[in-house]
């Protein structure tokens, strides 16, 4: 339904290079890695307040590079792996020099930080640990999607007590619990809501219902 197409700014890449861009960026297309993207993208823009959205976003957007890298240097000799990684690190400095490190960036090196990068370039000098790594990535979107949800169980507010001159504590009324106060039920069914003092008020069957069960006493007409 949609052509894929994979773009590559005219930057005096060589044909070497632009082969293994276009490696990682095709991993990425064959891994839907785009559609979440936008999805988490969407996620950030709707919760924009709560910031470990944005912490889910970044750990997602690192695990992706991280297993594009692995991907395509899975067959790779280590003299291959070099050429790789010298790509990258060429990519990463064209991108700090330009003068706008948030648009579009090749082999990940978009909204990317000096460490995202460094982890990239050990984990691919030191295959043996590709696999605790992967792990390791996963954890943390675990975690952090964890916290995400748990955000959502508290609300932080300021606490203080209502000042006394709000509300008036010289008026007539008072508080009515089980112990001042009792049910009469009618011979018609109907009850009968009684105050020690006297007061009286017809209430219908279900709020009668309601008192009967918070406790209040019922005494039959």
């Amino acid at each position: 339904m949609f052509d894929r197409i994979i773009l590559i700014p005219d930057e005096g890449y060589s044909d070497d290079d632009k082969a293994l861009i276009i490696r990682h960026e095709y991993m990425h297309l064959i891994n839907n890695d785009l559609a979440v993207q936008f999805l988490i993208n969407m996620l950030c823009a709707i919760y924009w307040w709560n910031p470990f959205v944005y912490l889910l976003r970044l750990d997602l957007e690192q695990y992706f590079e991280l297993r594009c890298d692995s991907n395509v240097t899975q067959d790779m000799s280590e003299t291959q792996i070099a050429d790789y990684l010298d790509v990258l690190l060429k990519v990463y400095k064209k991108k700090r020099k330009s003068p706008n490190r948030y648009g579009i960036g090749l082999l990940g090196t978009h909204r990317r930080r000096d460490k995202d990068i460094k982890e990239r370039f050990i984990m691919l000098s030191k295959g043996q640990h590709r696999r605790n790594r992967t792990i390791g990535k996963i954890a943390a979107i675990v975690i952090a999607s964890v916290f995400m949800v748990i955000s959502y169980s508290f609300i932080f507010q300021s606490n203080y007590d209502v000042p006394e001159d709000t509300y008036n504590t010289e008026s007539d009324t008072y508080e009515v619990n089980q112990s001042n106060s009792y049910l009469i039920k009618q011979h018609n069914g109907s009850y009968i809501w009684r105050t020690s003092d006297g007061f009286e008020k017809e209430i219908d069957e279900e709020s009668a219902n309601m008192l009967i069960k918070d406790g209040f006493t019922v005494i039959d007409q």
